[in-house]
């Protein structure tokens, strides 16, 4: 089907679904930086709940890591460093890239070492981080097996990728079509199966281990405003109903079974 004048578009043999034909680069990078996709603002609006959810996400990797004291992590997409600063709290040596120059304020003072750009033509030496995260980030990847490549020549031996993607194979991706939320054709370039990752992990030198549907924490405002491409013009209304009550910054955990959360190690 088609979306935001978009062609959606699935593998007649693997069943990838991707869009197609994809924007270039360049006008990718573009709008990122104009903040047309993925904007900042966005984020700040969200750090509240972010933060809880990343609180989560890193009490896992501690885990992962067994619960290793000196961990030097890179954030891809990382925006405005909600995760990393978290992380930094926590003692962790912290590096992050990103697209979007709009966020380099955020950083100041940090302890936060952040560049921009592709990490694709990032300098980092190789076999330098105990842990690299992609939150919601491959699936925007015009060549996610590139970007593994590259993940995987960043990373020590033994080190762990963490990535979150939406789950193309879900109830609510099959439930919804045009509707689902993570449908955005000019973002999300591709909507991997478990199945798909899994190739991908094995074609680029990674071990999956864990394969989760992970959630995250959302306001009540953010869940009235993503109700849009479902509800239409009624989702105003509950956000009106929200902002009444008082009650639209709450924070609540939110999970539809459309994400997938994976660990993978450097083989």
């Amino acid at each position: 089907f088609s979306k935001d004048g978009l062609r959606v578009v699935r593998c007649r043999q693997c069943h990838l679904t991707y869009v197609n034909p994809r924007l270039k680069p360049t006008i990718l990078a573009r709008l990122y930086n104009d903040d047309i996709i993925s904007p900042h603002s966005y984020y700040r609006e969200t750090r509240a709940a972010d933060q809880k959810t990343f609180s989560k996400r890193l009490d896992l990797l501690q885990q992962a890591l067994g619960n290793k004291k000196k961990i030097r992590i890179l954030d891809i997409g990382c925006n405005i460093g909600t995760l990393l600063f978290q992380a930094r709290q926590r003692g962790w040596e912290c590096y992050g890239i990103e697209i979007n120059a709009r966020v380099k304020p955020f950083f100041r003072d940090s302890g936060v070492n952040l560049r921009i750009g592709d990490v694709l033509k990032a300098s980092y030496p190789k076999n330098s981080f105990d842990l690299i995260v992609m939150n919601d980030l491959i699936e925007h990847i015009p060549d996610p097996r590139q970007l593994l490549h590259k993940v995987h020549e960043l990373l020590k031996p033994g080190g762990i990728l963490f990535l979150v993607t939406p789950d193309g194979e879900s109830f609510m991706a099959r439930v919804l079509g045009t509707h689902w939320i993570h449908l955005k054709p000019r973002e999300h370039l591709y909507y991997f199966f478990q199945s798909h990752l899994r190739r991908l992990f094995r074609e680029t030198g990674f071990t999956p281990y864990s394969f989760r549907h992970m959630g995250r924490h959302r306001s009540l405002h953010t869940l009235a405003e993503k109700s849009a491409s479902l509800l239409g013009p009624f989702s105003n209304f509950i956000l009106r109903l929200f902002h009444l009550f008082r009650i639209d910054s709450l924070v609540i955990p939110f999970n539809l079974f459309d994400e997938y959360a994976v660990l993978a190690r450097k083989s």
